[in-house]
């Protein structure tokens, strides 16, 4: 019968440096992904509170064609408003004539005018739709 040889392994300090030195590496690893993704997440934060944000004060229509309508940008920077929309309801509306673009400062109002090409009639309302330049848009009803 054979004696059978004893093998030695690798020797107990070494092991627990290894041990230590895995530990560490995942440590470091599991740091910097944790650091990267609060890093993304908070940069998506700070771009949604820069934006434009707009809401209508008022319409008025001066004649049966003819509207004025007061945006107020309370977003944190300049809204450039791109068009206005009109109807008797938001599935039909149609591109008012006259508008111009124009800049709306931050925590401030502009008057913007058109013309509605088939005219008001008093008693019904209407759907008024302000459309800004990054696609942000305000909508009011009024009537004449």
């Amino acid at each position: 019968m054979k004696l059978l040889k004893q093998k030695k392994g690798i020797s107990t300090i070494i092991a627990v440096l290894l041990m230590i030195v895995i530990s560490v590496a995942a440590a470091v690893i599991t740091y910097i992904w944790i650091t990267g993704y609060i890093g993304g997440t908070m940069s998506g934060i700070e771009q949604q509170s820069e934006q434009m944000q707009i809401s209508i004060d008022a319409v008025s229509n001066s004649s049966s064609t003819a509207f004025a309508v007061v945006v107020r940008n309370t977003g944190d920077i300049t809204a450039t408003v791109n068009a206005i929309y009109v109807g008797t309801s938001t599935s039909n509306l149609v591109a008012a004539t006259g508008v111009t673009s124009a800049d709306v400062a931050v925590s401030s109002t502009g008057s913007f005018s058109g013309t509605y090409g088939t005219g008001f009639v008093k008693g019904t309302t209407y759907t008024i739709k302000v459309v800004c330049s990054d696609g942000q848009s305000a909508t009011i009803n009024f009537s004449p």
